[in-house]
C-alpha cells in the first residue's frame, strides 16, 4: 500500500526518478517476500485436487492464472526488439527504418547512400527506451504475482481493497481541495514542464479521472457487501432463509443492534468515500472517464441480468450511490463541470476528438511502416516525430489509445499476443458474471470487475495505462479480481470481518 500510495502522490509516477522509485519497490518488497515465504510456509495450500493450477519454483509455491505464457510470449517480442540484426533482415521486418536512419545519416554527414544504415542495429528505434518500458513491466509482472499470490483468504483480499478504497478517497479529496481553491499549481507548488491540465496529483486531469474509475468501483462494491452481508453471528448466518436479496435484508434486522450500528458505521463512512470520489470524478471534467465508468457498470449489469443475478435490491443500492454523488456534486457547484461537457470543443487543454482522430490515423502510419515487430516497445515520442499530421501545434507524446499505440509498437505480432492475453483475461473475469454458481459476498467481485473494465473502456480515447500509477494499480486490481474469482470457484467460507 505504500508503494500504491507513492506512484500516486509522487505526480502519478510520470518523471523519470518517481517511475525508478516505483520499480526499486516493487522488486525489493517482490524480493523479500520471495525470500521470506521459501524460508517459510507457502502462501497458497493447494488442495490435491487443484494442484494441477499451482506450480513450485525454488521453494516457492505459486499459483497460476493462465496469464503466464501470454506474458512471457510478449516479453520475448519486446526483448527480440533489443537483438541487433543485419540490415537485410531489419528492412524486411520494418520498411520504413532506411527511410528514417538514412537522413539522419545525411545530417551527420556519415554517408548519403540510399542503402545507408549500420550494418547491425536492434529493431527498436529507441533501445534504451524500450529497455525502460521492458523493465517497468517486469516490475509490473512481479507485482501482479505477489498480489495473486498473497490474496489467498477473503479476509485479506477485503483488507487490500479496503486500503485501495481508501487510497482513492484521499486522492479525491487532494482533487477537490485543489480544485475549490483555484489552485493551478500540484500541491500549490509544483508547474507540469510540458503544461496541461493538473487535477489533484495528475499532470491531466484524464489521468485523474482514470484513477477514480480504478477505486470507485472497489469502494461500490465493499459498500454494497457491507450492506447487505453484514457481520451476522455465525448462528444468526446458520439460521438464515435461503441465500438471495430479500433474506438478505431480512438477516439484516435480525442481528443484534449492536452489530447493526458497526455496520451502520462503516457503511456510511464508505459511502461518505463513494460521494466524495463521484464528485471528484464529476468535477474532473472528464468526459472519456465518466463516460467509460458508466459503459463498464453498464455492461457488468447487463451480464448479471442475463445471468438472472441482478435484484431489485441491488439495484436500488446503486441508485442510492449514485445518488449520493449526483447530490455532492450539485452541493459543491456544477457550473463549471455543465459548461465544459456543452463546449467540450472549446476547452483549450485538451485535444479534442478530431485531434485525436488525426493521430490515430498518423499512428496507423507507423505502424504499417513496422508492421511485424514494430518500431520499438516504449519508442512512440522518438518513433512519432517522422509522421506528425501536417498542422498540428500540439507535442504528441502517446497516441491517446493505448491498443492503437500498442500496435505501432510492438507490431502484429506484440499485438496478437496482448489481445490473445485481454481475452483470456476477461474470459476469466466475465464468465463468473453469467455462469457461475450462486454465491453470496459476490459485490466485491462485481466492483473489481467493473474498475477493470472502465479503464480497458478509456484507453480507447486515452493512454492511462501509459501512466505508471494508473497502470500499478489495474495490475492490482486484475491480481485481486483473479484471486477472488478462485476464492469463489473454490466456495470458500466468507470471513468474519473486524
Amino acid at each position: 500500500m505504500v508503494i500504491l500510495a507513492f506512484s500516486v502522490f509522487a505526480f502519478g509516477s510520470t518523471s523519470y526518478w518517481a517511475r525508478t522509485l516505483l520499480m526499486g519497490g516493487i522488486a525489493a518488497l517482490f524480493a523479500s517476500w520471495w525470500l521470506c515465504t521459501a524460508r517459510s510456509r507457502p502462501p497458497v495450500e493447494f488442495e490435491p485436487e487443484s494442484r494441477s493450477r499451482g506450480v513450485e519454483i525454488a521453494g516457492v509455491r505459486l499459483r497460476r492464472s493462465g496469464l503466464g505464457v501470454v506474458a512471457a510470449a510478449f516479453g520475448g517480442i519486446v526483448c527480440l526488439q533489443l537483438v541487433p540484426l543485419p540490415r537485410v533482415v531489419r528492412g524486411w521486418l520494418s520498411p520504413g527504418r532506411a527511410a528514417l536512419e538514412v537522413p539522419l545519416e545525411a545530417v551527420l554527414g556519415e554517408s548519403a547512400a540510399p542503402e545507408a544504415g549500420p550494418s547491425w542495429a536492434p529493431l527498436s528505434l529507441d533501445a534504451s527506451g524500450t529497455v525502460d518500458a521492458l523493465l517497468l513491466l517486469l516490475a509490473y509482472g512481479a507485482l501482479f504475482v505477489l498480489v495473486f499470490n498473497l490474496a489467498d483468504s477473503r479476509e485479506r483480499l477485503v483488507r487490500i481493497c479496503r486500503s485501495v478504497a481508501l487510497l482513492g478517497a484521499s486522492v479525491a479529496v487532494v482533487g477537490l481541495f485543489q480544485d475549490l481553491s483555484g489552485a493551478e499549481r500540484i500541491y500549490g507548488f509544483w508547474t507540469p514542464r510540458y503544461g496541461g491540465s493538473p487535477y489533484g496529483p495528475f499532470v491531466n486531469h484524464n489521468h485523474f479521472a482514470g484513477y477514480m474509475e480504478l477505486t470507485i468501483p472497489v469502494a461500490v462494491g465493499l459498500l454494497l457487501r457491507r450492506i447487505f452481508r453484514g457481520s451476522a453471528p455465525p448462528r444468526a448466518i446458520a439460521a438464515a432463509p435461503p441465500s438471495g436479496p430479500g433474506s438478505a435484508a431480512r438477516r439484516m434486522l435480525e442481528v443484534a443492534p449492536a452489530v447493526r450500528g458497526e455496520r451502520a458505521g462503516q457503511a456510511v463512512l464508505l459511502g461518505l468515500a463513494v460521494g466524495v470520489m463521484v464528485a471528484a470524478l464529476l468535477l474532473c471534467l472528464s468526459r472519456g472517464g465518466l463516460a467509460s465508468l458508466v459503459v463498464a457498470a453498464a455492461a457488468v449489469l447487463a451480464l448479471l441480468a442475463l445471468g438472472g443475478r441482478l435484484g431489485r435490491w441491488e439495484v436500488a443500492a446503486l441508485g442510492a450511490v449514485l445518488a449520493l454523488g449526483v447530490t455532492l456534486f450539485l452541493w459543491i457547484g456544477p457550473g463549471p463541470a455543465l459548461a465544459h461537457f456543452r463546449r467540450a470543443e472549446l476547452l483549450q487543454n485538451e485535444p479534442s476528438f478530431l485531434g485525436r482522430a488525426s493521430v490515430w490515423r498518423a499512428t496507423l502510419s507507423l505502424f504499417l511502416d513496422f508492421p511485424v515487430l514494430g518500431s520499438g516497445f516504449g519508442t512512440f515520442p522518438a518513433a512519432f516525430l517522422h509522421y506528425y499530421p501536417a498542422g498540428t501545434e500540439r507535442i504528441w507524446l502517446q497516441a491517446h489509445n493505448d491498443y492503437v499505440q500498442l500496435l505501432a509498437e510492438t507490431g502484429l505480432a506484440g499485438a496478437a499476443v496482448a489481445a490473445v492475453g485481454l481475452a483470456l483475461l476477461l474470459a476469466h473475469l466475465l464468465r463468473p458474471l453469467i455462469l457461475g454458481p450462486p454465491v453470496r459476498e459476490r459485490f466485491l467481485y462485481f466492483g473489481l470487475v467493473t474498475g477493470i473494465l472502465s479503464l480497458l473502456v478509456h484507453s480507447l480515447v486515452d493512454f492511462n495505462l501509459q501512466i505508471p500509477a494508473n497502470a500499478t494499480l489495474f495490475v492490482v486490481l486484475c491480481a485481486l479480481a483473479l484471486a477472488h474469482r478462485s476464492l469463489l470457484a473454490r466456495g470458500e467460507r466468507p470471513a468474519a470481518e473486524g
